[in-house]
């Protein structure tokens, strides 16, 4: 995976010709893995997987599923050995949020459902709840309403 970008992602998707492509790596971190399923992968397998997990992993993208460990999907460990260090945390303003992290709160502040986030900014399901898992951390809440609080004192308001 690494060298290999959003761009030689995409071409690997195109060749594929429909079938699910899957992405390897030993160092990655949760947000590169997210990049890479909003970028059409069906699946991240860390080259340290036990071999009945990888199995069942390629089963479940054989099947229809998106496969991404639980440790880039909420979990405490969100970066391989070797991987970048995630974001340090401290006073939160609009400025430190992507646009698109700015219109997914928006999107929370509105009431919206995981679901209909993904429709909305095109989107998989998993990659919303990775999205909002991070974001949930980042602002330092525990839930949607928590998060819609905070969005709301930070300037952000339900409104598209």
């Amino acid at each position: 995976m690494p060298g290999l970008g959003e761009g030689g992602l995409k071409q690997a998707i195109a060749a594929a010709a429909g079938a699910p492509l899957l992405v390897m790596s030993g160092v990655a971190s949760a947000r590169e893995v997210m990049a890479c399923i909003a970028a059409g992968a069906r699946g991240f397998l860390p080259k340290t997987m036990e071999g009945q997990v990888f199995t069942d992993a390629v089963s479940v993208v054989l099947h229809g599923g998106t496969y991404v460990p639980a440790e880039f999907v909420g979990g405490t460990n969100t970066t391989l050995p070797g991987a970048p260090p995630q974001d340090a945390g401290g006073a939160l303003e609009i400025a430190d949020f992507s646009p698109r992290e700015n219109d997914l709160l928006r999107l929370v502040v509105a009431g919206a459902s995981n679901k209909e986030i993904a429709r909305r900014m095109t989107l998989q399901e998993v990659t919303v709840k990775f999205y909002l898992t991070r974001l949930f951390r980042r602002l330092g809440v525990k839930n949607r309403s928590q998060a819609a609080v905070v969005a709301v004192r930070l300037g952000l308001s339900g409104e598209d």
